[in-house]
């Protein structure tokens, strides 16, 4: 079982409470169990060995949470409306605004297109790509979990290495897109590991952002499956 971000688009939300409701509404058809499998329109179902079970092939969780184990990614101009998290979800946390922004920044969940802070987020993630290279030099799970980008930053001075990872991961860290079209990024393995990818995923999510009109809402969700 494992956890992964999937960033949500929701069109038709007018506020940010209205967004969080219809991130349900947009999961709901990649749920790994319902009630009525029959009567799902992505359920199929499967037999062998004079067995059958209904299977969803598009699922993408057994459970969720806005922000989860990833809150506060998104980060926006302090006086911007954020979305505080139900009880346990410890978005909007310090460390998730860059110390020389935390003044005039803050994280939050949910946000709409135009007020997330692209340059903020790229501050970001330099930083924290600086982090992750000083530990992939001797970490031996991550080199393990990771094999290929932990030789590579082995391989590579930590400045180099920072800012090819921001070109390929995208703005924030997500490893897929949901909206009305349906979902578009990585397949996720057991332990976090991704077992396939979109190639130029960071360019085709930052063009999928790029899309969402101004005054539209994206939401973070930690998937579970």
């Amino acid at each position: 079982m494992t956890h992964f971000t999937v960033t949500v688009h929701t069109p038709e939300a007018k506020t940010i409470e209205e967004a969080v409701v219809e991130v349900v509404e947009v999961l709901a058809p990649y749920a790994e169990e319902v009630d009525d499998p029959a009567g799902h329109p992505r359920f199929v179902l499967e037999t062998e060995d004079g067995e059958s079970w209904w299977t969803n092939p598009d699922a993408l969780w057994d459970w969720y949470q806005i922000g989860g184990r990833w809150a506060g990614s998104l980060i926006v101009g302090a006086g911007v409306e954020t979305w505080v998290g139900s009880a346990g979800t410890a978005r909007g946390r310090p460390g998730r605004v860059p110390e020389m922004l935390a003044k005039s920044h803050v994280s939050t969940d949910v946000a709409k297109r135009g007020d997330i802070d692209l340059e903020a987020l790229g501050l970001r993630s330099y930083e924290e790509n600086l982090e992750e290279h000083a530990r992939l030099q001797t970490d031996e799970w991550a080199l393990w979990v990771r094999e290929g980008v932990a030789e590579q930053a082995r391989v590579m001075g930590a400045q180099e290495w920072a800012r090819g990872q921001m070109a390929e991961k995208g703005p924030w860290h997500t490893v897929g897109w949901l909206d009305a079209g349906g979902y578009r990024g990585g397949d996720m393995g057991w332990f976090g590991v991704t077992v396939s990818e979109e190639e130029g995923w960071g360019s085709a999510f930052q063009k999928l952002l790029a899309a969402v009109p101004a005054d539209q809402f994206v939401v973070v969700v930690d998937c579970h499956i």
